[in-house]
Formats: structure tokens, C-alpha cells, sequence
């Protein structure tokens, strides 16, 4: 699996493409992981329920990280 930080380290995503930004915030701002073995995003394959929990677990980890980061900012 290939630890994918940037959204340009994707062979077949172009800045051109409708979901570009958005995978762009998920990889680089967020950090969330896309699994791509062989360094494509595969944007028209379809998604195992395995990879969706994944997905949505890395997801709500990071929002759980934010709120806890501004809440002891606040005290």
C-alpha cells in the first residue's frame, strides 16, 4: 500500500477533474488516508463497505482530534 500525502502523488487525478479539490482537502488538509496499491485513485471502482468504514473511521477520527484541539485551546 503506498502511503499517498498529496493528491498529485495520484496518477490518473487531474487538477481538471470534478473531485480534485475535494480529494485534495481529504489527503493534504485532513490526512486521510487513501489506500491505492498501485498509485491510482480509481475514481470509478467501486468501494467495499470494508474500505467505507475506513474511510468514515479516519474521517471521525480527525473531527474528534479538531474538537478536542479547540476545546483545551479555549480553557
Amino acid at each position: 500500500m503506498t502511503d499517498i500525502t498529496s493528491v498529485s502523488q495520484l496518477k490518473d487525478v487531474q487538477p481538471t477533474d470534478w473531485y480534485f479539490k475535494h480529494l485534495q482537502s481529504l489527503i493534504e488538509k485532513f490526512g486521510i488516508s487513501v489506500c491505492c496499491p498501485d498509485g491510482m485513485f480509481n475514481a470509478n471502482e467501486p468501494l467495499s463497505r470494508a474500505e467505507a468504514v475506513s474511510l468514515l473511521n479516519q474521517g471521525l477520527e480527525r473531527v474528534v482530534e479538531v474538537i478536542a484541539s479547540s476545546t483545551s485551546e479555549a480553557k
